[in-house]
């Protein structure tokens, strides 16, 4: 059962807290729920997708682990038409974050709901949505496979102090997490593609190089005290 789990869906996996009750949100094979179920971490699971071919996907695998009439499948739009009423955890996760971010908008969730989120794209907008709608993010895992570097969100309703420009991008909760020194290179290396981009167009525009290279200026300064702490 394990050897389907990559390192990204682990991350989610273990932020799952023990006797959950878990939607999965565009399951696509339904690896997810079938390890949570499979591993006796939750009490339910149901896994969703919008697409019908990914749902029948995971009904081969549902059935092929024995865990038919344990873990609930559901074609559906994010969360349009789910009834999360008695779910405390919903997990979306291998999709961009402006559309995690949607989905989110388009949903009615639970008063205690837990969202352990993972998205492919734009982290530091939904980290935005998050601390602007009336959550708090408690925790960040990062994950790594090949050369890809993911994030794991886990964010509970409650008020947080405003985020800097810096801490929205690589989180407050990663500095921590041996994957960190990997996040500040990626960051470094994108802002300056940016930025040299941005250097040579025709008008550059002189507040966003500005901000760039005040970003820039910190990140270097983050990777070398990374440095000097491991010496």
């Amino acid at each position: 059962m394990n050897r389907f789990m990559t390192p990204r869906l682990l991350a989610m996996a273990n932020l799952v807290p023990e006797g959950a009750a878990v939607i999965d949100v565009g399951s696509d094979h339904a690896y997810l729920p079938i390890y949570l179920v499979g591993k006796s971490r939750v009490i339910r699971a149901l896994a969703t997708d919008i697409h019908a071919g990914p749902l029948r996907r995971s009904a081969v695998n549902v059935k092929r682990y024995g865990l038919a009439g344990k873990i609930a499948l559901q074609k559906a739009d994010g969360l349009c038409d789910v009834d999360t009423e008695g779910f405390d955890t919903i997990v979306i996760g291998g999709m961009g974050g402006e559309l995690i971010e949607k989905i989110l908008r388009q949903s009615k969730l639970p008063a205690e709901v837990q969202l352990i989120l993972q998205p492919m794209t734009a982290v530091a907008e939904l980290r935005a949505y998050l601390i602007g709608n009336g959550y708090r993010i408690v925790q960040e895992v990062l994950a790594q496979e090949g050369e890809k570097l993911y994030t794991v969100l886990l964010a509970v309703q409650g008020e947080d102090t405003p985020y800097t420009a810096l801490e929205l991008l690589l989180g407050r909760k990663t500095k921590d997490d041996a994957l960190y020194p990997a996040l500040l290179e990626r960051e470094k290396a994108r802002m300056q593609k940016q930025l040299a981009g941005l250097m040579q167009a025709a008008h550059p525009p002189k507040e966003r190089i500005s901000f760039l290279q005040n970003m820039l200026a910190e990140l270097h300064r983050r990777i070398a005290e990374g440095h000097t702490n491991r010496h």
